[in-house]
């Protein structure tokens, strides 16, 4: 008979997790850096830096979010999953196909 593995709790490995936050770095970075180089120059970026520099850190912070955030927990009668867009839980026997 198999085992739930019963309170156990699942996250996004440690790399998934250094990803985003490198990625939320980089896109500040662009961000920062860009706006300053605009102000001290008064030039127009252009519609492709100007789409980089807020696509990288909304991105960014989405992934960081979701990386920190989502869990799968197993307890004794239900799974669940929790993320920043919400939560579900589903009953064991609801399962089909489950061992037993």
């Amino acid at each position: 008979m198999a085992q739930v593995p019963t309170g156990h709790v699942y996250r996004m490995r440690w790399w998934f997790r250094a990803f985003a936050l490198f990625f939320l770095v980089f896109g500040s970075f662009l961000f920062t850096e860009t706006t300053l180089k605009t102000l001290s120059t008064s030039e127009y970026p252009g519609f492709t830096k100007l789409a980089l520099m807020l696509i990288f850190p909304a991105v960014g912070a989405g992934m960081t979010a979701k990386s920190f955030s989502s869990t799968i927990k197993f307890t004794e009668a239900t799974v669940e999953r929790r993320s920043v867009f919400g939560f579900q839980n589903v009953s064991l026997a609801a399962i089909r196909g489950r061992r037993e």
